[in-house]
């Protein structure tokens, strides 16, 4: 017999809201295959610190996993996005995928399999100390490309 299915609705370790999924499913003893939910993934495309100045919804991936891609300029950290990845992709993982000769800059791709693994929902701040964080990271950025 087949019936919907309420997974996993609530506060996930890292303190962040996760995703619920409800699909059609089986119910036990009906001969019909489990319900596969996928990997939940925080989603910010452009991180910097501790800070997210552009955060989407969580994604779901079904082959894959969640990722963290940080910028370095030697070892200082310039920013971070995550998400989800791929299982092409996940070949590039946990090693220096790119460098950018030009700038001097690596990228660094790290995944991970479980639930919202990929970082802390990113936290909100008002719109001044946004403007103010991305002022300094900017100017961060332009002295040390000098």
């Amino acid at each position: 017999m087949l019936g919907i299915v309420k997974i996993g609705a609530g506060t996930g370790s890292s303190g962040c809201i996760g995703l619920g999924v409800t699909g059609v499913g089986a119910v036990a003893g009906s001969g019909v295959g489990p319900v596969t939910q996928g990997l939940v993934c925080n989603v910010c495309k452009f991180k910097v610190g501790s800070l997210c100045f552009h955060r989407k919804d969580p994604c779901t991936v079904m082959d894959g996993q969640c990722e963290v891609i940080k910028a370095y300029i030697e070892n200082v950290k310039l920013f971070s996005k995550s998400g989800c990845t791929t299982n092409e992709s996940m070949a590039h993982c946990n090693r220096t995928q790119q460098h950018d000769s030009i700038f001097d800059i690596n990228y660094n791709r790290t995944c991970c399999p479980h639930d919202l693994c990929n970082g802390a929902s990113p936290s909100s701040s008002t719109l001044p100390t946004r403007l103010l964080l991305a002022g300094l990271a900017s100017t961060l950025t332009a002295t040390l490309l000098l």
